[in-house]
């Protein structure tokens, strides 16, 4: 075996080599993937914060909020202050 054959390769489908602007493409898509995913939580989580502040000891958990988002503001609410202007 040669020596650059055992050095590991990142290629495409096509065998080309995967260039810069391949590898900022695919990091940009995975962190938009990933802020999709968990921007819900940090939503319920500062709304949790909130909460707790104003209110006896005790607060909300975490389905108990959720569920509250979810049927006074709807779906969307999951997602508010995500736009930017």
């Amino acid at each position: 075996m040669r020596s650059d054959q055992s050095k590991s390769k990142s290629n495409t489908k096509d065998g080309t080599s995967a260039t810069p602007v391949d590898w900022m493409f695919a990091s940009a898509t995975s962190k938009v993937i990933a802020c999709l995913i968990t921007y819900p939580h940090e939503v319920i989580r500062s709304r949790m914060m909130d909460t707790r502040c104003l209110s006896k000891p005790g607060g909300k958990n975490l389905l108990t909020m959720t569920r509250e988002i979810l049927e006074n503001e709807g779906f969307r609410a999951f997602y508010k202050g995500m736009h930017v202007r």
